[in-house]
């Protein structure tokens, strides 16, 4: 997707990028909030990040830039290439303060500034499988109010097609469950209210994506999970386990916008 000025529709004149990084930090005390503040400082200062970032300065704020530079930063940390991080990200085994980590990350940035450049054009996927619970429950409605038990999924917008796979995933409730009791992703009361299980079987699966991720790849499993905050441990663990069982499941994604 190419977010450059020329598609920047909604990009306001009076905004910086560093605007941008200091909103959605906010005063959040995690690794990534320090971090969005240290970039919009080092934004303004002229900095790596001003380097990193040139030709997006009027990308439309819907193409979060501040997520593609971080993403792109752990993609470093995640392929051996900046292992000085580690310490400070909780999903590699990482305890140091997050309030310490930015002047390592800007260094970082520093000596991989044209890396860092190039993730900009990859925009933020993180394929949450926590949200098939939605769609579990939206089938149990429609196979109630059907009566149809075979189901064909299509998805829109699939991304690697995770949510897909979710009869591979356990649900459990106070008294129902669904799924394989052994799956590698476990979801314990991830419905709220009543429940009312029924059985149907998907016979087919399929989706569309405008940049579709492969996750039996391993440039597909670098992507997604670059893409998870590094503190959100349960979100790395359930990817993981979602990735693994693609692995012996894999769905088709085509790359095709929504209208085809």
């Amino acid at each position: 997707m190419d977010v450059r000025p020329a598609r920047a529709a909604h990009w306001d004149a009076g905004e910086t990028l560093a605007d941008r990084f200091r909103a959605h930090a906010g005063d959040s005390q995690h690794l990534y909030g320090y971090a969005m503040r240290g970039m919009a400082d080092d934004w303004e200062s002229g900095g790596p990040i001003r380097m990193a970032s040139r030709g997006y300065e009027t990308a439309p704020r819907g193409a979060l830039v501040q997520l593609r530079l971080l993403a792109g930063e752990f993609r470093l940390v995640l392929t051996g290439q900046a292992p000085e991080l580690i310490r400070f990200y909780p999903c590699l085994g990482g305890t140091d303060p997050a309030s310490e980590a930015w002047p390592v990350m800007r260094e970082v940035i520093a000596t991989h500034i044209e890396d860092v450049h190039a993730a900009l054009a990859v925009a933020p996927q993180t394929n949450e499988v926590g949200r098939s619970a939605a769609l579990l429950a939206g089938l149990f409605d429609l196979v109630a109010a059907s009566g149809v038990r075979r189901i064909r999924l299509l998805e829109l917008g699939a991304s690697a097609g995770l949510n897909l796979l979710l009869d591979q995933y356990a649900f459990r409730g106070h008294s129902w469950h669904f799924g394989p009791s052994d799956s590698k992703v476990q979801f314990a009361d991830a419905i709220r209210g009543p429940v009312h299980p029924e059985s149907f079987e998907i016979v087919a699966r399929a989706g569309c994506d405008l940049n579709p991720v492969d996750a039996t790849t391993a440039d597909g499993r670098l992507l997604l999970t670059s893409f998870v905050w590094p503190f959100n441990l349960d979100r790395h663990k359930r990817l993981a386990a979602a990735m693994e069982i693609a692995t012996s499941w894999p769905v088709r994604v085509d790359k095709a916008p929504a209208s085809e």
